[in-house]
């Protein structure tokens, strides 16, 4: 393992435990199984990207953000396993669940050049209906799961990378563009949302 690999790895464990310790994993919202797992294949995906371009000090700094999200998302899968598996069960959420394992399928099994064929903007927009329904649960309803300042950052730093994508000031890896796109859209609808309701509480 090279220097710049090793803290990449560092600056990765050091910030997913802030994030622990400022109870950021265990209160964040979440979606039905299929979804989670959709989810976690991304960020496994994009982490597996970054490690390879980790060639210097500051490259594995600006990079290690990807694997604090995978951290996160496994470590929320295991603490919230019982919540995610109870959201699973209505009807809703299974039919949710089976549009995710179908798009799990289409990325795992029916190769990179077939899912490749399809423009990556609309499987962005795919990936984004399925989290806008999939997080529209009981739980999240009835828990503080969103913290708008970092949520508003979040969606800054998506729109800003899709802005320079989209201009071709940056390349992204066509495998990872998708999830790019798709939670700019839900972030940016997820605050919308919450502005919504602190307009109609001042009403």
């Amino acid at each position: 393992m090279n220097k710049y690999l090793l803290s990449f790895y560092i600056f990765g464990i050091i910030t997913s435990y802030f994030l622990y310790t400022i109870k950021f994993i265990s209160d964040g919202e979440i979606g039905s199984i299929g979804f989670e797992i959709l989810q976690l294949l991304y960020c496994i995906m994009a982490t597996t990207i970054a490690i390879s371009l980790c060639t210097s000090y500051i490259k594995s700094f600006l990079l290690h953000p990807l694997l604090v999200i995978t951290i996160v998302h496994i470590l929320r899968l295991i603490i919230k396993r019982k919540e995610i598996l109870k959201i699973s069960k209505s009807k809703k959420h299974k039919k949710l669940d089976r549009i995710s394992l179908m798009y799990i399928y289409s990325i795992l099994y029916k190769g990179r050049d077939k899912i490749g064929s399809i423009n990556p903007y609309i499987l962005g927009y795919i990936y984004y209906e399925i989290a806008k329904n999939s997080f529209a649960n009981e739980y999240n309803e009835n828990s503080k799961t969103m913290n708008i300042y970092i949520d508003i950052l979040i969606t800054l730093i998506l729109i800003i990378v899709n802005i320079l994508e989209i201009t071709d000031r940056i390349k992204l890896d066509r495998r990872i563009l998708p999830v790019v796109f798709g939670d700019c859209l839900y972030h940016i609808y997820e605050i919308y949302i919450e502005l919504s309701r602190g307009d109609e509480c001042e009403k």
